[in-house]
C-alpha cells in the first residue's frame, strides 16, 4: 500500500498512551532513525504500527508500507514491487543513477541494455520452518511481567491469559 493521503479513520489504540506518544514524539524528528516496534504476540503491535501509519500521513508523509504474504516468500523482489507500487518516476528521478537504475531493474520498469549483463536469476527457496509452538508457561511469565509494568492493563491481561490458556 503506497499512500500519502491520511486513511478516512484512526486505529482505535486503548491503553497504550505511553505508546503511542512515543510514536507520536518518533515521527515529530527529523533526523534518520528507526522505530522498532517489540513484544509477545498480540500485545497490540500492529494496532501502534497502524496508528503511527496514520499519524504520519496525516502529518503529510509520503508512507511506503508493505505487508508480505507467506506465499510470497519465494518471489524474488515482491515485497519490493508492492512497496514501490505507485511510486512515480519523479521519486526516482531524485536517486543517483546506480541505485535508480538497480530499481528500475527489480521493479521490471525497464529492460537490461545490450551490454548490461543480465541479473543473476533468483533461487527459489523455501519460506523457514514454522517455529515451534510457544511454550504456554513462558508466555505466561512475559504475560506477567508486562502486567507488572503497567504495560498491559487488567483486562487485556486477563484476556491474552486466556488466549494462552485456551490454545
Amino acid at each position: 500500500m503506497v499512500s500519502s493521503e491520511p486513511s478516512e479513520t484512526a486505529p482505535r489504540v486503548v491503553g497504550r498512551e505511553r505508546e503511542l506518544a512515543a510514536v507520536r514524539a518518533f515521527l515529530a524528528g527529523t533526523e534518520p532513525r528507526t522505530l522498532v516496534l517489540s513484544g509477545g504476540a498480540g500485545i497490540g503491535k500492529t494496532t501502534l504500527w497502524e496508528a503511527g501509519i496514520h499519524v504520519a500521513r496525516e502529518r503529510g508523509a509520503r508512507v511506503l508500507a508493505v505487508r508480505p504474504h507467506a506465499a510470497e516468500a519465494g518471489l524474488a523482489f515482491a515485497g519490493l514491487i508492492d512497496l514501490c507500487d505507485g511510486v512515480g518516476a519523479a521519486a526516482f528521478a531524485e536517486l543517483p543513477r546506480p541505485q535508480r537504475r538497480a530499481l528500475e531493474l527489480a521493479l521490471l520498469r525497464v529492460e537490461p541494455a545490450p551490454n548490461e549483463p543480465e541479473p543473476e536469476p533468483q533461487q527459489q527457496y523455501a519460506p523457514p520452518p514454522a517455529e515451534a509452538a510457544p511454550d504456554p508457561i513462558e508466555q505466561l511469565k512475559q504475560l506477567g511481567a508486562l502486567h507488572e509494568q503497567g504495560i498491559l492493563t487488567d483486562e487485556e491481561f486477563a484476556a491474552q491469559k486466556a488466549r494462552i490458556l485456551n490454545g
